[in-house]
């Protein structure tokens, strides 16, 4: 099954996504620790922050978590070459 795409160059998009996804494995998530504020005390920008990390670390770990992220990802971008590739006639 061949799969049409533009007349385009797509050696720099895979490159991209190669590169995105070892920024991705590189991920630390750090040990978040709850600024002193009180829960009836106006709140601050350290407890904002921290809120914010509290809520979206959980789901960006997930996310990589997902099947298993370097597996996925390193299928996405075999997937892509071969795409391309075969767009290229080199398949």
């Amino acid at each position: 099954m061949t799969i049409p795409l533009p007349e385009e160059d797509h050696s720099l998009s895979i490159s991209m996504l190669r590169l995105t996804a070892e920024h991705l494995k590189q991920i630390k998530f750090p040990q978040l620790v709850r600024p002193a504020v009180g829960p009836n005390a106006p709140p601050t920008v350290e407890l904002l922050q921290w809120a914010i990390q509290a809520y979206c670390f959980p789901w960006i770990d997930e996310l990589l978590k997902l099947g298993n992220e370097r597996q996925i990802k390193g299928a996405i971008v075999k997937l892509l070459e071969a795409i391309a590739d075969q767009h290229e006639g080199k398949a």
